[in-house]
């Protein structure tokens, strides 16, 4: 399951910095080859994608596929196209399970920048947009999740039961990123990780491809 945290409020330090890749230390290998073996063995198929941006109907709506990795905006699309799904309570989730529980999480991170020359506006904005009000307002104008456990209690929550999953599992979440070069470098993830997921680049080979071009992207920073 894929949580999607719209807004929280955050007071990061200007030297705060990842310069260190983390996932080339074996688990990364071990992620890769586990997708790698799931397509071997013919339980997951990569050529059967649906085109999310364009709103399609999921393989998962359709019955091609018995389970798939998305975000909670996939309840308004069930809503929109296969309310039966909903109406028949056809639709689960559960938090993936290995070494610990994790569920992804990505979103807006809001921030008051230590050298503002407006600081006291700059601040009034942060807090503004991290108000439940404003939090719960952004999640239900694109189907996400509101960052506070707080906001459980109301109707939005309760009437998307993906959003309700990820906040009650919000103690399993996880990020992705964690450097300044982390838009430049997941870019990097699809043509370099793909062709071992599709084609016979081993997974080791794959991810040391990756993590040297995440280092290149770090080190300009």
């Amino acid at each position: 399951m894929l949580g999607n945290l719209p807004v929280r409020q955050r007071r990061l330090p200007v030297q705060c910095r990842r310069k260190k890749v983390a996932f080339t230390d074996g688990r990364g290998v071990e992620a890769l080859q586990f997708f790698k073996d799931l397509s071997a063995d013919g339980s997951a198929d990569y050529a059967k994608k649906t085109d999310a941006d364009a709103g399609a109907p999921t393989n998962l709506q359709t019955g091609k596929a018995a389970m798939m990795m998305t975000g909670s905006g996939l309840w308004k699309q069930l809503q929109d196209q296969t309310p039966e799904l909903i109406e028949k309570d056809l639709i689960g989730a559960f938090v993936l399970r290995n070494r610990r529980p994790a569920m992804l999480t990505g979103g807006t991170l809001v921030t008051q920048s230590a050298r503002s020359r407006h600081p006291a506006a700059a601040r009034a904005l942060v807090e503004y947009l991290a108000a439940p009000d404003s939090i719960l307002a952004a999640a239900e104008q694109r189907a996400t999740v509101p960052g506070l456990r707080e906001l459980r209690s109301t109707s939005y929550v309760k009437k998307n039961k993906l959003v309700d999953f990820s906040l009650q599992n919000l103690g399993s979440a996880c990020a992705e990123g964690g450097t300044p070069a982390w838009m430049e470098i997941r870019e990097k993830i699809k043509p370099t990780l793909e062709p071992a997921v599709v084609g016979g680049r081993s997974a080791k080979s794959a991810i040391a491809e990756l993590g040297r071009l995440a280092e290149a992207a770090i080190a300009r920073m």
